[in-house]
C-alpha cells in the first residue's frame, strides 16, 4: 500500500474486503507479519491500529519480525467512509 493513502481509511476498507472474503471461505483468523526495515517504520503499529492482537513469533521467524492475529468469529470490519466496488 502506498504511503500516500495511509491514514485515509484505505487500510480499514481493505481489511473489510479481506474479512468478507475470508469469512465466506470459513477462515477463522487472519495472520499478519511485520518485518521492520529502514523505510517502513511508519506502519510499525499498522496491525495494532486495525485491531489485530500480538502473537508469539513462530520458530525460525526473521529477527525483529512481529506477528499479529485477527479473529473472524466476532469480527466486525473497522468503520470507514470508502465505497468498495467489485471489479
Amino acid at each position: 500500500m502506498s504511503c500516500r493513502v495511509l491514514g485515509r481509511q484505505v487500510e480499514e476498507a481493505s481489511l473489510g474486503v479481506l474479512l468478507e472474503h475470508a469469512s465466506q471461505r470459513g477462515v477463522k483468523a487472519l495472520i499478519g507479519e511485520y518485518r521492520p526495515t529502514a523505510k517502513n517504520g511508519m506502519v510499525a503499529r499498522h496491525y495494532e491500529k486495525l485491531g489485530f492482537a500480538p502473537v508469539p513469533a513462530p520458530e525460525g521467524a526473521e529477527s525483529g519480525a512481529t506477528f499479529w492475529r485477527y479473529e473472524l468469529r466476532a469480527a466486525e470490519a473497522p468503520a470507514h467512509y470508502i465505497e468498495v466496488e467489485a471489479a
